[in-house]
């Protein structure tokens, strides 16, 4: 799991009780859990969440429709032809955890 998925968990999870410090929930981690059996559990389901969803997105090589990606590109043209934002959303879901499903 990335790391940015667990502090967004333990940000949530310090949200959800009242506020109990994210510093404390860090302190706790064990390996790719935590010692605290109520934080353990919802850090298991918060994974399972993320595990269960999963986002179809058409491949990158669908919206390289003039053979640029075998090429050396600059980001004016990629925003232009709208690979740029295409590349920025998976980067983004990728992190939060998402799977993504690419389709050509």
């Amino acid at each position: 799991m990335t790391q940015t998925m667990q502090e967004q968990f333990e940000q949530a999870f310090s949200d959800d009780n009242g506020k109990m410090p994210v510093d404390f929930i860090k302190l706790q981690r064990q390996g790719d859990s935590y010692s605290v059996p109520r934080v353990a559990r919802a850090w298991y389901w918060f994974k399972r969440s993320r595990e269960t969803l999963v986002v179809d997105l058409p491949a990158v090589e669908a919206w390289d429709n003039d053979g640029r990606l075998d090429r050396e590109k600059d980001d004016t043209a990629n925003c232009a032809m709208g690979l740029a934002p295409v590349i920025d959303v998976r980067i983004a879901m990728t992190a939060a955890g998402i799977s993504i499903k690419a389709t050509a």
